[in-house]
């Protein structure tokens, strides 16, 4: 979804988790989810997002009707988007080590 909002493109997204974060009703379309244990490798390690199809086919069917919104959320996306950048996540990395080590010779 990041990908995808740095070019323009809103995404249809569960606003689960890190997702709602970054992905608001501003810069996306949120879509309804409920909330199912994990499987596979990650059984019995928490639970995952299952996005409801039936409300996801109704949010696209919106907005091929209306197509004048996606675009002005594009732009909005996009804007967002660039605000995370890998310099933005070396500096908070940065300052969460310095936080927590600060008495460690590290730096």
């Amino acid at each position: 979804p990041h990908e995808a909002m740095a070019v323009g493109r809103p995404s249809i997204v569960p606003p689960f988790f890190a997702l709602s974060e970054f992905c608001d009703d501003s810069v996306s379309y949120p879509v309804d989810y409920s909330l199912v244990p994990s499987t596979n490798f990650y059984e019995g390690r928490g639970l995952w997002a299952n996005p409801s199809i039936g409300h996801c086919a109704e949010i696209m069917r919106s907005l091929y009707a209306d197509r004048v919104s996606v675009p002005l959320k594009g732009e909005a996306g996009a804007e967002r988007a660039a605000q995370y950048t890998f310099d933005r996540m070396v500096e908070g990395y940065d300052s969460v080590l310095r936080y927590y080590f600060k008495n460690e010779d590290y730096f």
